[in-house]
């Protein structure tokens, strides 16, 4: 993985991955050490990032 975190408003934790494939290995390594650290279950989500990234939608909004 390139970076993780985890989210500072959710029990999310996140990794930013070069590949689809890598994202696949990382979710299971971080989902398997959930579970024998702290013994709980979680859901997995693979997802690319939205492109083109973020952007002024309104450059007139105050």
């Amino acid at each position: 993985a390139l970076g993780s975190s985890l989210s500072g408003s959710g029990p999310s934790i996140f990794a930013l991955c070069r590949s689809e494939a890598e994202a696949e290995r990382v979710v299971e390594v971080m989902a398997t050490a959930v579970r024998t650290e702290v013994g709980l279950e979680c859901d997995r989500f693979v997802s690319a990032l939205g492109a083109p990234g973020a952007r002024v939608a309104d450059p007139n909004c105050d």
